[in-house]
C-alpha cells in the first residue's frame, strides 16, 4: 500500500507485482466463421448426401462442432449418434436370440463393437467364439 501511495504522489515509480519474464502474452483470437442461411442449407444438403462433419468443416472453414450444432438446429438426424436405451434393449433381445454382434449391429444400425460395449455395460454375458448359438 505504501508503494502505491508514494507512486501516486510521484515519489516512487510503480512496482510491477509480476516480473516481466513471467508475464503472459495473449495469442491472437480465432475469428468466428458465420455461415449465412444459404450456406447452412448447402451444408444440410451435403450432410444428407453423405458428407462427414469433418469434410463439411473443412469445406466451409469452421469447426466440426459448429457444423454439428448447425445440423442439429435444423433438425437433421446425426449419423453415428449414440444408441438409445430402446436400441440397447432391442440389441440385447436380438443377441440373446442367438444373433452375432455383427448381425445385431446391422439391425440396430451400429458397429458391432459399439453393440458389444453396450451389452457389457448392461451386464449381458457374451458368448465365446465357439459357444453354441442359434444359426444366423
Amino acid at each position: 500500500m505504501e508503494q502505491v501511495a508514494k507512486a501516486r504522489l510521484g515519489l516512487q515509480t510503480p512496482v510491477s507485482p509480476v516480473d516481466d519474464k513471467y508475464r503472459c502474452t495473449r495469442g491472437t483470437r480465432q475469428r468466428q466463421k458465420r455461415l449465412d442461411d444459404e450456406q447452412v442449407s448447402q451444408l444440410v444438403v451435403a450432410y444428407r448426401l453423405g458428407a462427414t462433419v469433418y469434410e463439411l468443416a473443412a469445406q466451409f472453414g469452421c469447426h466440426r462442432s459448429t457444423v454439428s450444432e448447425l445440423l442439429r438446429s435444423r433438425g437433421v438426424s446425426m449419423r453415428h449418434a449414440p444408441l438409445t436405451e430402446a436400441q440397447i434393449d432391442q440389441a440385447i433381445e436380438l443377441y440373446e436370440s442367438g444373433l452375432s454382434l455383427t448381425k445385431v449391429g446391422k439391425l440396430v444400425e451400429a458397429n458391432a463393437e459399439t453393440v458389444r460395449q453396450r451389452l457389457l455395460g448392461r451386464g449381458v454375458k457374451l458368448r465365446g467364439p465357439h459357444d453354441c448359438r442359434v444359426p444366423d
